[in-house]
């Protein structure tokens, strides 16, 4: 269930009586640099779960993305993974040394959809959107033999929105947040260098452009701009206009990224940051 549920175990989990002992010791450290270093040396693997995939080849038993909720609200306890046919929702906050499974959700097809392989993951924001008392838990989920978006109520554990358009296959996807004008905005980016944005809320496609050799992508957390990694090696920067009636039609590559000739496949942005 959403962290809110569980208010009384978040106060006295484990893993809070772990961040008092952290900040006690934060306290007492003389040299805090070494003190951080000195964390990474008591890492442990908490647990290690064997995902439920489709067996049928090696490429569908792999985990394919991992993608913890850090947007704003109370379910920052949550991450998924998504691997064949298959995404899961884990709790890895009240449940001491384990996790434990909250929702699964297998892309069978049905009358709305072909079902198939998942190649995208991302969380997207419900304030505003959710009529759950307690708050909701939303994740955005791609793919399938008809290259869909879905959009996968964790409190409810079944699909509230679908989205579709895409022809080639999607490789990525990211969506804004409450703390910009535009958390409905969620973009996706196929293999054919078409990113689009949708209304993830109304299901409505919003607009689309090309951007090239694309393979990653992120979206600004206010939903104002995009930003695509290349198989170049470059991250290009887009600007999303206020009114999506002005598609951007070209993007800004920006100079002070390099990773030579190696493809950029993977980008993440936190407030003021870009990280490729």
């Amino acid at each position: 269930a959403p962290d809110g549920i569980a208010s009384y175990h978040v106060m006295n989990s484990p893993q809070r009586h772990l961040r008092r002992a952290r900040e006690a010791e934060e306290q007492a450290a003389t040299d805090l640099k070494r003190l951080k270093t000195s964390f990474l040396e008591k890492v442990i693997p908490k647990t290690i779960v064997r995902e439920q995939c489709n067996p049928t080849s090696k490429l569908e038993r792999s985990v394919r993305a991992l993608e913890f909720n850090h947007l704003p609200g109370n379910c920052g306890n949550l991450f998924a993974t998504i691997g064949g046919d298959f995404a899961t929702v884990y709790d890895d906050e009240h449940f001491g040394d384990h996790v434990a499974v909250v929702c699964q959700f297998k892309n069978e097809a049905t009358d709305h959809t072909k079902g198939g392989d998942l190649t995208a993951v991302c969380w997207v924001d419900p304030s505003g959107y959710t009529a759950h008392e307690l708050g909701d838990a939303t994740l955005a989920v791609a793919g399938g033999d008809d290259n869909a978006v879905q959009v996968i109520s964790v409190a409810d554990g079944r699909v509230v929105s679908l989205m579709k358009g895409h022809t080639s296959s999607i490789l990525a996807i990211a969506a804004g947040s409450s703390e910009g004008k535009h958390p409905e905005r969620l973009v996706s980016l196929d293999a054919a260098g078409n990113a689009v944005v949708w209304n993830w809320r109304t299901q409505a496609k919003l607009g689309a452009f090309q951007v090239g050799d694309a393979i990653a992508l992120a979206v600004k957390p206010d939903g104002s701009g995009v930003y695509t990694g290349h198989k170049g090696g470059f991250v290009k920067a887009w600007t999303l206009p206020e009114s999506l009636d002005e598609i951007p039609e070209k993007g800004i590559a920006l100079g002070v990224v390099c990773h030579g000739k190696n493809p950029v496949d993977c980008l993440r942005v936190t407030p003021g940051k870009l990280f490729s």
